[in-house]
Formats: structure tokens, sequence, C-alpha cells
């Protein structure tokens, strides 16, 4: 009987043990006392761009992750997969290594950079480019609607010439009724005296009206380099550009005009046809429509930049005759002293001017060399605008004393090929006792005149007495 009770529990069987509930954790055996199992404690995140870095939310907590899940989170874009934590920083104003500072590697954040080809501090609003940093030749501000033209930008003045100057879409806005019977720049009533609506009583006789306001006179000779440019102002407020520079002073003219408040011109003057006075004439005549008359020596000394001027002033050119004068009003007496006389040297064709203004004379003459100089007899002036640069062939010694000027202006490039001014001019104008100002050291030049006493480059001047009154 002993022996069948084993087998017989076996066939009978055990019972199964009891199945946890739901809410119990599974239990581990421990060695010890009973432990329920702890669940996993992995945060997987969700890596859309597979870089390795999941956005930091949703977070999903388990042993292993679903499939495009990762563990390490912090990723500030999970649609770019070259930005992450561990990502470079590049120069595209994003933060790239998602540490909250955008461009930090680099000296500059990235912003809009425009290329200013004219040099006036505005680019072209069409090539923008986006960079950390400038570049030689780039500028942070656009907008510029022409960068061939320095005088054309959206801070720019707006003369009144036809030309949206300002790049606000407007052209000549703020010149009706200003000067040319409500246009400047378009047709002219006929100067009768009569219903000259445009300017009453100022009407020159050239049909011009004044373009700036009266007051003193003013005479800019303006550094083009190499060449000659002045800018006469009358007492009276008309404008007279005389010669232009070379074809590549255009710009720093244009620059010059617009720093000084000079938005318009109602007379230019070519001294003579060499390209070193008029080159860049058919450029400024071309923006500037409101031009009146195009004065010139009356010559026919042929050149490229002559014939280029020429087809600029059509309808406009008047030839200057010795002893002829410009209506510049009445404050201003601007007499002809010489014009074309047929030399072989076209330098002794050159237009010379005698301008008076109360007790102050000045005396503009281009290139005139010795030949020139012996048919001259302006009498003593204050102001003499050297011939010719400072050449050694003009402003003989026997001249220079018989002018007496107290001041003399020179216009020539620094280091020009030529060697103007002379050395020989240079003496004999420091015999003489004369202030001396160059465009090649000194810039662009001032002289202003209340027809009493007169300024030079801070400079006061009174005009020495004639020669009976001493």
């Amino acid at each position: 009987m002993r022996s069948l009770l084993p087998t017989l529990l076996f066939l009978a069987g055990c019972p199964p043990d009891p199945v946890p509930e739901d809410s119990q954790p599974p239990r581990h055996d421990t060695g010890g006392v009973a432990q329920p199992a702890l669940p996993c404690s992995t945060l997987w995140y969700p890596d859309q761009d597979e870089d390795g870095f999941g956005a930091a939310q949703p977070a999903m907590p388990g042993c292993s992750g679903p499939y495009g899940w990762v563990q390490l989170s912090g990723d500030c874009d999970d649609g770019d997969p070259q930005r992450h934590p561990a990502a470079a920083e590049r120069c595209n104003g994003l933060d790239d290594d998602c540490d909250g500072e955008p461009d930090e590697d680099f000296d500059e954040p990235q912003a809009s950079w425009y290329p200013d080809l004219d040099g006036d501090g505005w680019g072209a609003a069409d090539q923008e480019q986006l960079l950390c940093g400038g570049e030689e030749g780039l500028v942070r501000l656009g907008e510029d609607c022409d960068d061939d033209r320095a005088r054309v930008n959206p801070a720019a003045r707006e003369p009144c010439n036809g030309l949206d100057d300002d790049c606000d879409g407007q052209v000549d806005e703020g010149c009706a009724g200003h000067c040319r019977d409500g246009v400047k720049g378009g047709s002219h009533e006929a100067c009768d005296r009569d219903d000259d609506r445009a300017c009453p009583g100022a009407c020159s006789d050239h049909c011009a009206c004044p373009s700036a306001e009266p007051g003193l006179l003013r005479v800019h000779m303006v550094d083009v380099g190499q060449g000659d440019s002045l800018v006469v102002i009358s007492p009276d407020g008309f404008v007279m550009l005389v010669d232009a520079g070379s074809s590549s002073a255009c710009d720093d003219l244009e620059w010059y005009l617009d720093s000084q408040g000079i938005d318009a011109i109602d007379y230019t003057l070519v001294s003579h046809q060499h390209s070193d006075h008029l080159g860049s004439m058919d450029t400024m005549l071309v923006e500037h429509p409101e031009v009146v008359v195009s004065f010139d020596n009356g010559g026919d000394f042929s050149t490229g930049s002559d014939l280029d001027y020429r087809r600029a002033a059509v309808g406009r050119r008047s030839g200057l005759r010795v002893d002829g004068e410009i209506d510049m009003g009445p404050q201003l007496s601007v007499q002809v002293l010489h014009a074309d006389q047929g030399a072989g040297n076209e330098n002794d064709n050159s237009v010379v001017l005698l301008l008076r203004h109360g007790d102050v004379g000045l005396l503009l003459g281009g290139d005139c060399e010795a030949t020139c100089e012996r048919e001259l007899d302006p009498g003593a002036v204050d102001v003499y605008k050297v011939h010719h640069h400072g050449a050694s062939d003009s402003s003989s010694q026997a001249f220079l004393e018989a002018l007496q000027p107290q001041v003399a202006l020179i216009s020539a490039g620094l280091g020009n090929s030529y060697g103007h001014p002379d050395s020989s001019t240079l003496r004999s104008l420091d015999d003489i006792g004369a202030q001396v100002w160059r465009t090649d050291l000194d810039g662009s030049v001032l002289i202003e005149s209340d027809g009493i006493s007169f300024d030079v480059g801070g400079m006061s001047f009174v005009p020495a007495p004639p020669p009976h009154m001493e």
C-alpha cells in the first residue's frame, strides 16, 4: 500500500498556481523576500529627420523604442538633418547647433549685403547676398535703382531733370512751378519781359531762370583729378558749369554738386575742345536737360569727346566771341576776354572770362598759354584761376605782375604724369605773394564773395584798391 501512494498522487495531479491580478507587477527572485519587478526607465524621442537626435516632445518610456525613435533629444528642428546639438554652426541666420544662438561662430550674424558699383553707399536691390560680415564693395543698404550713377539713390536729392533720382518711383516730384513754367527742364516761354511766368523780373537775356537761391557769389573749383571744372553761382542765383573734367569725372562731379546742394544748372561752358575739360560735358548735358545754353569757344576743333559734346548740346550750343557777355544777373559782370582765334594750338583758343562782383575780380581762362595771354589785358584781379593747370608754358612772370592776384587756384591731378603744376609757375606765384590752393593737395576749393571781401579755405581777403587810389 505504501508503494502505490506516490503513483496515485502523480496521477491525480497538483493544483496550478493562482494567476496574478493585472494590477500586481510580476515578481522576481531576489534571493530573499519577494519584490515587484521594476519597469524600464529609458525615454525615447521621435527622430523624423534621422540625424540621431529627436524632438524633445513627445517622449515615450520603455526598454526599447519604436522604429525611428532615439534616446537622444534636443533637436530644435526635427525636419532638418543639418540642425541638431552636434551640428556645426553655419552662416544662415539659424541656430544650427540648437544652443539658442544663431551664427555665434562668426564675427557678425547673417545679414543682407549688396554690391555698390557706383560707391554711393547704396547697393543694387536685386543683387542681395546673405553674409556673416561684409566684403569690399558691398554695403548694407539696398534699394539703389541705378547702381551705375552715384547721384541716384534713395538718399539723393530730386533735381528737376526728368529722372527718378531718389528711387521712390516718382520723377521730378516737387518741381512744379519751379523755374521752367511749371516743370524744370521743360520748354521755356519766350523771354519777352512781358509775361515771364517762370521767373518774373529775373529771366536772363539767354531765357534762363535762376536755379539757386540768391546770396553770395560762389565759385567752386571742383577736384576732378587731372582736368578742370568750375561751378559759378551768381549772387542772383544763376548756375554755370565751366568745364567738366575728363570722361571719368562725371560721377565725382555729380557727387560734388549733390553734396553742395546744387540741384540744377542754367548754363554750361566749355573753355576749349580738349578732353580733360569737356570729357564729361556730354553726360552732364544729358543728365541736366534743364540747361538753357551750352557756351563754348565757337571753334571747330574736332575730337571724339568734342563730337559727343556737340551731339548732347544740339539746340543749346552757343559760341562765344571776344567782348561778349554772359547774363548771370545784375550783380555779377561776366565778360568774354578771349575765345577761339583760329590758333593751331587749341589751348590758345581757350575762353577767358573776367568776373566782377562789386570790388572783387576773378579771371578764369582754361588752358590759355603764352600766345593767348599776350592778347589779354584784364587789369588787376583778386583771384586767378591759373591757366593750363600751372604748366610752364603759361602764367609768365610779366603776366602775373600785371594781374597781381592775392589768390591763385590750380586744378591738377595728384601725381599726374605732366608734372603739373610746374615748379617755375609756383615760384612765380610765390614771388608776387599769391596764396595758392591746389586740387591735388587741397581737394575742391570754394571762394565766396559779398562784393566787398572774399573768403577762400577759411581765410578772408579784402580786394586791393586800384593803383590810382593807393
